[in-house]
């Protein structure tokens, strides 16, 4: 009965990742919850969606950044992938609403 009990719960926890909302930038998917992380440690003025450099590289060395963005910024293309998350995030059609294309896993 434990075993099965364990079981239960391991398909519990992977199918509620499957279903989580993430947001796809290059052929990568990250969850919307980390990228939402992401933007409030890039410290952006409210609205804003040019991404200065120094915030990309700021955000790479601190220790509270999602781990899911830690190998991001150990490639090349770091700048870009992160200002183009900023960018969905941002825009009006945001994943919120999951009416963005970048935006998959959606429950309407």
């Amino acid at each position: 009965m434990r075993a099965l009990s364990v079981v239960l719960a391991m398909v519990l926890c992977l199918c509620t990742g499957a279903l989580s909302v993430q947001v796809n930038v290059e052929e990568q998917s990250f969850p919307l919850e980390s990228v939402k992380d992401l933007v409030e440690l890039l410290d952006l003025d409210d609205g804003d969606t040019e991404l200065p450099q120094e915030n990309v590289e700021e955000a790479c060395k601190d220790p509270l950044l999602p781990k899911v963005f830690q190998r991001v910024c150990r490639e090349e293309g770091t700048y870009d992938v992160f200002s183009e998350l900023v960018k969905i995030i941002s825009s009006a059609d945001s994943c919120e609403r999951c009416s963005n294309p970048a935006c998959t896993g959606c429950k309407n």
